[in-house]
């Protein structure tokens, strides 16, 4: 009899017993959420790519002041005096003979000459922006050492120039300097700077003349 009673405290009990428990069981920690990973965006499969900041081209052409301006139109014009002297020339029929490239190269030089005639210094190098040059030429020759001046000044060809004259041959082509070329104003393919020991010239490259000249630019 006390054993039937037992048991049916027994099972009265264990419900609560077992309520009891879940209730008290320690609540599970939430985990916390993994970090969510952000993706670069896809680079395009077409299309060009963008290049690294130091690849690219720093060069910001001067087209802001009218000296500059004034300069571009004066070298256009140039450029036009060279096409139509350049259809004057007949073509290269051996492009690889020397003798043959520096006899078109005289005959091309003479029609630009014959075209601008009437040519002075100071037609395309114009006051204004002769001034600029002389600026930008004094404080790169300024801001070199003594030793550097000495060495830049054996290596530039020391002749006089003159309008429309042949570059002399006898005289290199010294490197004109880098640190300019990147502050000075761009020139078309057929035009370039070169230093003398006392001047600047615009050098016609497919026709080795002088376009036109500065002195006092150191």
């Amino acid at each position: 009899m006390f054993n039937l009673k037992f048991k049916a405290i027994s099972a009265a009990v264990a419900p609560t017993l077992l309520l009891t428990v879940a209730c008290t069981k320690p609540p599970v920690e939430k985990a916390d959420a993994p970090a969510t990973k952000v993706e670069a965006p896809a680079v395009p499969r077409e299309g060009p790519v963008a290049a690294p900041a130091a690849e690219v081209d720093t060069y910001v052409p001067q087209t802001d002041t009218a000296a500059t301006a004034e300069f571009n139109k004066a070298v256009a014009a140039y450029v036009e005096i060279h096409k139509k002297a350049d259809g004057q020339v007949p073509s290269l029929k051996r492009t690889g003979d020397p003798k043959e490239i520096s006899s078109r190269e005289i005959a091309l030089g003479d029609a630009i000459r014959a075209l601008r005639a009437t040519a002075r210094p100071g037609d395309m190098m114009t006051r204004d922006i002769a001034k600029d040059f002389r600026r930008l030429i004094k404080k790169d020759y300024q801001g070199r050492s003594r030793e550097d001046r000495r060495i830049f000044l054996d290596e530039v060809p020391h002749f006089r120039p003159m309008v429309n004259q042949r570059y002399p041959s006898e005289w290199p082509l010294a490197t004109f300097p880098a640190t300019l070329l990147v502050v000075m104003p761009k020139l078309p393919d057929i035009l370039e700077y070169r230093l003398l020991s006392e001047a600047l010239i615009l050098r016609d490259v497919k026709a080795n003349t002088v376009a036109d000249f500065i002195f006092d630019v150191y």
